[in-house]
């Protein structure tokens, strides 16, 4: 959990595996992202975003190291979304 970007506790959570009818017991507005070229398939990760409530899916280019490929990107995305910010990012500065 972290509080020093959000002011309140933060839960992060990777998920790949299992029922997808567990996903309903959360009730934390949930953000799934996912690299295009991962070995999870698209299809999966909507089928989670449809288990979850009123939940939001990012599909960004990369693979399943994306995390580590583009640190500033998936960070930004990150934080912007504990923040509660509006999720449509510049993303001319993530470019080049």
């Amino acid at each position: 959990m972290g509080y020093r970007e959000v002011g309140e506790p933060a839960h992060l959570v990777g998920w790949s595996d299992g029922a997808l009818d567990t996903l309903a017991e959360i009730t934390a507005p949930p953000w799934c992202f996912k690299a295009d070229r991962d070995e999870v398939t698209v299809e999966h990760s909507l089928a989670v975003v449809a288990a979850l409530s009123e939940a939001r899916l990012a599909v960004l280019p990369g693979m399943h190291t994306l995390p580590l490929e583009r640190p500033e990107l998936v960070n930004w995305l990150i934080l912007s979304f504990l923040r509660g910010a509006d999720p449509a990012p510049d993303w001319s500065a993530f470019t080049g």
